[in-house]
């Protein structure tokens, strides 16, 4: 009995290794990620050279434009503005968002030459006679037609951003979504990994080498339940669910069943063993899926509250009224006698 303890400390241990090995690797994602981002940001090319690109993806690719102004040629709904934006050279098609407008406009109080950031997005098809119509009224002329289209204009745009969703921690979400989710996930269970079987570790190892409980367990009069990793000793309660808890007979107040269901199937119950200090220790858990299992487990239950009666008599048994106020009544006192 006391090398299965034993056991249950290793498989502990082992626990906390894998959540540090799930953190490490979150970690090690995370790096890749932020390298991955940097990358895109540095490599990011002038919206004209991703135009005139003959090889490689055009499409979602991070740019920038130098322009000296833009005006507007269509607008979808009350949230999406597309314009003409112009350099010394080229003119260019960019979309900004209507609640953006301002901020981009601001930019030219301050400088004649404004930087735009943002993703090259294929210039949709029913946008483009607007867009000729835009440039030959303000050109005055029919410079652009359907034929010269993309050597007037490209046959990509800009969708443009904020500068502050351009920096680096907010491109990752767009640049590495797959390692962010994965390093999430690995971040998550390995910190609950390594906290709760690090909490069980040390609970472990507060017994491990109690020579006292090591000869209760190994005694031949200890009754183990190993499907519900509870042992009945002498003088203890121990549970190996998870935390190894060791309760005195003598400090239980009152023990009682509960039956737990899953979508309304009954699938394992549960002791209740609340002490008098005030604390609740819940063990002994038993399948109830089958009527081959429920009926073993109702044994086992009935076998364990028999033989915490028999050590304390003073144990109350069983979920009632009467059980439950006399319950409520002891913790009331305790935080009476503790204030």
């Amino acid at each position: 009995m006391y090398s299965y303890l034993e056991k249950e400390y290793g498989k502990n241990k082992k626990g906390m290794i894998l959540g540090i090995v799930l953190l490490s690797l979150a970690s090690l994602l995370l790096i890749v990620a932020l390298v991955k981002t940097i990358s895109a940001k540095n490599n990011a090319i002038h919206l004209n050279d991703a135009i005139i690109m003959e090889e490689g993806r055009k499409e979602n690719r991070l740019s920038y434009l130098d322009t000296i102004g833009f005006y507007q040629f269509a607008s979808y709904g009350d949230d999406l503005g597309y314009y003409i934006a112009y350099d010394d050279e080229f003119m260019y098609i960019i979309t900004i968002k209507e609640k953006d407008f301002d901020y981009f406009a601001d930019k030219f109080d301050d400088s004649d030459v404004v930087r735009i950031w943002g993703y090259t997005k294929a210039i949709p098809s029913d946008a483009i006679p607007y867009a000729i119509d835009a440039v030959n009224e303000d050109m005055g002329e029919q410079l652009v037609t359907t034929s010269n289209f993309e050597d007037m204009l490209g046959d990509v745009m800009l969708e443009a951003h904020r500068d502050s969703s351009i920096n680096v921690f907010s491109m990752l979400f767009s640049i590495a979504p797959i390692e962010l989710l994965i390093a999430a996930l690995c971040l998550i269970f390995g910190l609950i990994l390594f906290f709760v079987d690090r909490a069980n570790h040390r609970s472990y190892e507060q017994y491990l080498h109690d020579e006292e409980l090591k000869a209760e367990l190994e005694s031949e009069d200890t009754r183990v339940f190993e499907n519900m990793k509870l042992a009945l000793t002498d003088n203890h309660v121990v549970s190996f669910n998870g935390a190894l808890k060791v309760l005195d007979y003598s400090d239980i107040f009152w023990a009682y069943l509960t039956k737990h269901r899953t979508n309304g199937i009954a699938d394992y119950n549960f002791l209740n063993l609340c002490t008098r200090d005030g604390k609740q220790i819940i063990c002994g858990n038993g399948n109830t899926f089958g009527k081959k299992n429920r009926t073993a487990t109702a044994s086992n239950h009935d076998e364990i509250l028999s033989i915490i009666k028999e050590k304390n008599p003073d144990v109350l048994l069983g979920y009632d009224q009467e059980n439950i106020n006399a319950y409520s009544e002891l913790v009331k006192a305790n935080k009476e006698n503790n204030v």
